[in-house]
């Protein structure tokens, strides 16, 4: 299931996720189960997409940017 999440969303595929109910959830509850029609329709669809697009920007914690990641040295 990991790696077909990881093929859908990318690396970080949680965060992905996350915008991507979240704008679901924020859409249906706000303009009920319907394509967008009218303006304000539209305006709460474009608002989801803002909100999946965010947590598409968004980076896990346990993702990282480095190309060939090396653990931190310990503190003395």
């Amino acid at each position: 299931m990991t790696m077909f999440l990881t093929q859908v969303f990318g690396a970080s595929w949680k965060t992905s996720l996350i915008g991507f109910v979240g704008a679901f959830v924020y859409y249906f509850s706000t303009a009920g189960i319907v394509l967008p029609t009218t303006m304000e329709e539209w305006k709460q669809a474009l608002i989801g997409a803002g909100i999946y697009a965010w947590g598409r920007m968004q980076k896990d914690a346990n993702v990282s940017n480095a190309p060939n990641p090396t653990t931190a040295a310990p503190v003395s």
